[in-house]
C-alpha cells in the first residue's frame, strides 16, 4: 500500500509555520493552533499534489478548503487523511461538541488566512 510520506507532511508544515509565525496570524492564535494551520495548510498541499488537480469543491470540507501545491511535493495516500475529523474526535471526549465546532471553525479561519501567505 502507498503510505503518506510522513516527512513530507513535516517539512511542509514547517515551511507554513515559519510563513505564520513571521505574519499577523502569530498575534491572532495561539501557538498550538498555528501548529494545526501550519499542518493543515500542508496537508492541503499534499492532497491536491496526488490528485495533480484542483481539490473539487465538494472534498474540500474534508480538510478545510483547496491550495495551489508546488510540483516539488511527493505523491502518497494524502486523501485518506482527515485532520477536521481528528481534531473533532481527538477533542471531544472533553470538551462538548459546541466547543469542539467553535475550535474548528477558528482554525479553518486561521487556515483562509495562511492561504494568503504563499503564491507557489
Amino acid at each position: 500500500q502507498d503510505l503518506p510520506d510522513f516527512v513530507a507532511l513535516h517539512t511542509k508544515a514547517g515551511e507554513y509555520l515559519d510563513d505564520c509565525v513571521f505574519s499577523d496570524l502569530a498575534l491572532l492564535y495561539s501557538p498550538g493552533k498555528l501548529s494545526i494551520i501550519a499542518v493543515w495548510l500542508a496537508l492541503l498541499d499534499l492532497k491536491k499534489n496526488d490528485k495533480g488537480a484542483a481539490v473539487k469543491k465538494e472534498e474540500e470540507d474534508e480538510v478545510g478548503g483547496a491550495y495551489g501545491a508546488s510540483a516539488s511535493l511527493p505523491k502518497g495516500n494524502w486523501s485518506k487523511m482527515d485532520l477536521k475529523g481528528y481534531i473533532a474526535k481527538r477533542f471531544k471526549v472533553k470538551y462538548d461538541e459546541a466547543k469542539v465546532g467553535a475550535l474548528v471553525e477558528h482554525v479553518e479561519k486561521g487556515v483562509e488566512l495562511g492561504k494568503t501567505l504563499r503564491t507557489d
